[in-house]
């Protein structure tokens, strides 16, 4: 491949990263929205490991997810299980833990930690920044190189 092409291909590869930098972005701004309308209308709760649910992939690694209960303002009691797992169960069975739901569908809860509410959006935002930089100054760079 002479110059010419490579010099192409960099513009192309970089439009690329930089285009999925900005969905990335996109998706982080959306996941940012969701998290603080969920924020903006729960209640809180004090709920209890009842158990630690094993999942494991093709290769044999297994993450845990706490099943909580806890009882809503309403007196109803809740049970589900957490969307924030861990490669270990370090959520020890009967361990009190702080608790989000939303009155109108107590089953949505989740436990109150950074992880469970913002990994999702702060990873999405890393990765988006990082796409979009690399592919900007990969584009930027060659965008003046001649083309074939």
């Amino acid at each position: 491949m002479n110059t010419d092409n490579t010099s192409l291909v960099f513009r192309l590869v970089g439009v690329v990263f930089a285009f999925a930098g900005i969905c990335l972005l996109i998706g982080s701004g959306f996941m940012y929205r969701s998290t603080v309308q969920f924020l903006d209308d729960v209640v809180s709760a004090t709920g209890t490991v009842v158990s630690n649910y094993r999942s494991t992939n093709s290769k044999g690694e297994a993450t845990y997810y706490p099943e909580v209960q806890f009882v809503t303002a309403h007196g109803e009691q809740i049970e589900f299980r957490s969307g924030s797992g861990s490669r270990s169960d370090h959520y020890l069975v009967g361990t009190e833990v702080p608790v989000l739901y939303t009155p109108s569908d107590p089953q949505s809860a989740e436990i109150n930690s950074w992880s469970a509410q913002w990994f999702g959006p702060t990873a999405l935002l890393i990765l988006g920044v990082g796409f979009t930089g690399v592919g900007t100054t990969v584009t930027v760079t060659f965008w003046n190189e001649p083309t074939p």
